[in-house]
C-alpha cells in the first residue's frame, strides 16, 4: 500500500510544507524529536479510540484491526500485515503532524521529512520483534518491543503507541501483562518473553 500512498503524500501534499532552504543545525534534532513525538501522540489516540474497546465504547474499526492482531506473538514482518484503511490512517496522521507543525516551525527542510519518515517506519517495524537486552538495540527498544507484544497478546490491554511509553504513563494504559497500570519489577520484565527468531526464506515460503 505504500506504493499507493507515498506518491500522494510526497508528490501532492508535503511539498507545500517543505523547503530546500537550510536551517540552523540545532533545529534539526529539535524538529525531528518534535515530529515523532507529536505523531506518536496522534497515533496513540487514533489506535486506542478507533481500533480498540476503550473509554466505555467499542472501537468502530476494531474488526479491521483484528487482521493485524491475528499474530499474538508477532515478528517484524507482521508490522505490515494491515488492512489498507489502517495504512491510510497511519500515513494520514503523519501528514497531519507535518502540516500542523509547519505552523510552529515554518516549512521543514526536505531532509527532515526523509529522516522522520524512515524513523517512524523503522521503529514501528522493530517494535514488532523481540530484542535481546544488553545488545546494540539497547534496553529501551527491548522494552518497547515487549510492551507491544503484550498489546498483541491481549488485543485491548493497552500499550497503544509505538515510539514512546510516555503517553501510556500519562493516560494510564501501561500494560505489563498484569493489571493495567501496575508497575512490574524490572527483573520480572527482563525475564519475560524470549526473542523471536526470524524465519528462513525456506520457512517463509512454506
Amino acid at each position: 500500500m505504500g506504493l499507493v500512498f507515498a506518491p500522494v503524500i510526497f508528490g501532492l501534499i508535503l511539498p507545500i510544507c517543505l523547503s530546500l532552504e537550510p536551517d540552523v543545525w540545532w533545529m534539526y534534532p529539535v524538529q525531528a524529536v518534535t515530529i515523532v513525538m507529536v505523531y506518536d501522540f496522534f497515533y496513540y489516540w487514533a489506535h486506542r479510540v478507533l481500533f480498540h474497546d476503550t473509554l466505555g465504547r467499542v472501537g468502530p474499526l476494531k474488526w479491521k484491526h483484528a487482521t493485524h492482531h491475528r499474530q499474538l506473538n508477532p515478528c517484524r514482518m507482521d508490522s505490515s500485515h494491515l488492512n489498507p484503511l489502517e495504512s491510510a490512517i497511519g500515513l494520514g496522521l503523519y501528514v497531519m503532524t507535518i502540516a500542523l507543525l509547519t505552523l510552529v516551525f515554518g516549512r521543514f527542510h526536505v531532509g527532515m521529512i526523509v529522516v522522520t519518515w524512515i524513523a517512524f517506519q523503522q521503529i514501528n517495524l522493530h517494535t514488532h520483534d523481540l530484542w535481546v537486552r544488553g545488545q546494540s538495540s539497547g534496553d529501551y527498544l527491548a522494552t518497547m518491543a515487549e510492551m507491544h507484544h503484550h498489546h498483541h497478546a491481549r488485543f485491548t490491554g493497552g500499550n497503544f503507541a509505538t515510539i514512546t511509553l510516555l503517553y501510556h504513563g500519562m493516560f494510564g494504559t501501561l500494560d505489563y501483562y498484569k493489571d493495567r497500570g501496575v508497575k512490574v519489577p524490572r527483573e520480572e520484565r527482563k525475564g519475560g518473553a524470549e526473542p523471536r527468531r526470524m524465519p528462513s526464506e525456506t520457512e517463509a515460503r512454506a
